[in-house]
């Protein structure tokens, strides 16, 4: 036993300082920021922080998205990292929106070193696009620092008819989700003047897990069957129109 106990010790003296404070990269805003196009051109930051012990550049891609054809037109969405910003044209392929894949894999940020912030950003110009509530997740994978684990970013961004501009806060403030993460259930309290009557479960690569119908202003969703991970919460209303989405992690 005394062997061991210094064998172990001396392990973890001799690992590089990297190897135990590294972290990778994270977000400055959390997993998912929340947006609403107000008739200009918008630009939804969440930036990338390295939190490793060594000079890190960052892989990211599209992994999973419900934007619709027009809100992916090169003349609508853009990406930016602290290298430069990239359109979905035929050049620099972000997202295949047939066939729902990310066409040319993943895009190479520039260095980004210790402690330092970096600029990622989805610039949208909605004018000319639907309506609606979609959303984008985005996998961060550092590398050249230290082994860490990929993050996965999440933007939900709302473009309401502009006779209804204060929609998105009525509806994300009266939404309440727990427990979060959670085991075998989760309960939703929902509260907004429209009457909702469905809610589906999305897993972060944009497939259909489970549907649930309900009645009133609350409901009580079996989680039980589905893989740990993290998932999405649609809200539909009476009429097919998804007026809200959450986020949630299930767990083992």
């Amino acid at each position: 036993m005394k062997f061991i106990l210094s064998l172990l010790t001396s392990i973890l003296l001799c690992m590089p300082v990297g190897a135990v404070l590294a972290q990778g990269v994270t977000p400055d805003k959390g997993d998912t920021v929340y947006a609403s196009w107000n008739g200009s051109p918008l630009s939804v930051y969440n930036n990338m922080v390295s939190a490793d012990a060594n000079k890190i550049v960052v892989k990211w891609k599209i992994t999973a998205t419900d934007f619709p054809r027009d809100w992916a037109d090169t003349s609508i969405l853009g990406i930016c990292d602290n290298k430069t910003c990239r359109q979905n044209d035929r050049d620099t392929f972000l997202w295949n929106c047939i066939s729902n894949v990310s066409s040319l894999g993943s895009f190479i940020s520039d260095t980004i070193r210790p402690g330092q912030k970096a600029n990622f950003d989805l610039v949208l110009d909605l004018a000319h696009a639907s309506n609606g509530t979609h959303y984008l997740t985005c996998s961060w994978q550092s590398i050249g620092g230290s082994l860490a684990p990929t993050k996965f970013v999440t933007f939900i961004v709302n473009k309401f008819p502009t006779e209804a501009p204060v929609v998105e806060k009525i509806v994300n403030n009266e939404i309440s989700l727990y427990p979060n993460p959670a085991k075998n259930e989760v309960n939703v309290i929902y509260s907004y003047t429209q009457e909702s009557n469905t809610i589906c479960i999305y897993n972060v690569i944009g497939k259909l897990v489970n549907v649930y119908k309900f009645d009133g202003a609350s409901a009580n969703l079996n989680i039980e069957s589905i893989p740990s991970g993290v998932y999405f919460l649609k809200f539909i209303d009476v009429k097919g129109d998804v007026v809200a989405i959450k986020k949630f992690t299930k767990e083992d």
